[in-house]
């Protein structure tokens, strides 16, 4: 590719009510949704040291006059099923909690699945998405009714348990950077670019270094190869980044890397966590 690329929308993140296929599939074959890892990072604990404090950490309740007038004038049914837990999404509401990740070496970093979570919650099928209902619900990026508010302090609960991270939502994480990696090293493109969120920003050139990629963690926008053959992209409000390319050269680098995550169907759309199928 001679020259600076300029903004181009079908290398953005998909649009939210479009699947992701659609919008992707003139460029890319096959879309796979990484899931971001919660992290074990050896010699801290999540919430015994500060790092993770939430409104569902212990009993979870906002115990605030305002809060309890709202409790007290609607009756929650505690077996509320997963299907109506996910039809109030409302803004992202303030003092959720905070998160932060202790400055430490990338070795120490270790990636935990959402697949063992949920089995340490005890979570029955579809446990993927119930993850993510619970996760976007500690963050307060939907509605905190009876289902969703059990599931977020289930994950709470298991980080007060294990010591373990949830991961960041919205920016790319220091436990991925290995498999990261070796998807930039598999590309063997020349050169890649990084391209912002929202159009007018500047793409600029990457190189692999280092200092480069750890500057991405706090960017949201685009990464893709010179030849256009691979794309890297994520939500300022999600955990998960969509990896878009051949569906052969994903498949391979899943299999290799042991990534979590799943192959976008003709159907999935940036809320596929709404769906209680486990084939998504």
């Amino acid at each position: 590719m001679s020259g600076t690329p300029t903004y181009d929308s079908r290398l953005s993140y998909p649009d939210e009510d479009r699947p992701f296929i659609e919008q992707m599939g003139d460029v890319f074959e096959a879309v796979f949704v990484w899931l971001f890892p919660f992290v074990c990072i050896e010699g801290f604990h999540s919430v015994r040291d500060g790092y993770l404090t939430n409104r569902y950490l212990g009993d979870g309740d906002d115990t605030s006059p305002e809060s309890r007038s709202k409790s007290e004038s609607r009756t929650e049914d505690p077996s509320e099923s997963f299907d109506a837990a996910l039809r109030h999404v409302l803004e992202i509401s303030a003092e959720v909690g905070s998160l932060d990740y202790p400055n430490v070496k990338l070795n120490q970093f270790v990636p935990v699945s959402w697949k063992s979570v949920a089995e340490d919650c005890a979570l029955i099928s579809p446990e993927i998405p119930q993850i993510a209902l619970g996760l976007q619900a500690s963050i307060g990026a939907v509605s905190a009714n009876a289902h969703a508010k059990m599931l977020a302090r289930k994950i709470m609960s298991y980080c007060e348990r294990s010591g373990n991270f949830p991961p960041f939502e919205g920016q790319f994480q220091e436990s991925m950077l290995p498999a990261f990696r070796r998807l930039f090293e598999r590309r063997r493109a020349e050169d890649w670019w990084f391209q912002p969120e929202f159009e007018g920003g500047l793409v600029t050139e990457i190189h692999g270094s280092k200092k480069e990629i750890e500057r991405l963690m706090g960017e949201t926008g685009s990464l893709y190869s010179s030849d256009r053959q691979i794309l890297l992209t994520w939500h300022w409000d999600s955990h998960f980044a969509l990896v878009c390319g051949s569906h052969e050269e994903l498949k391979n680098w899943v299999s290799e890397l042991g990534v979590e995550g799943f192959f976008a169907k003709q159907s999935t759309t940036h809320e596929w966590w709404r769906h209680t199928s486990s084939s998504h």
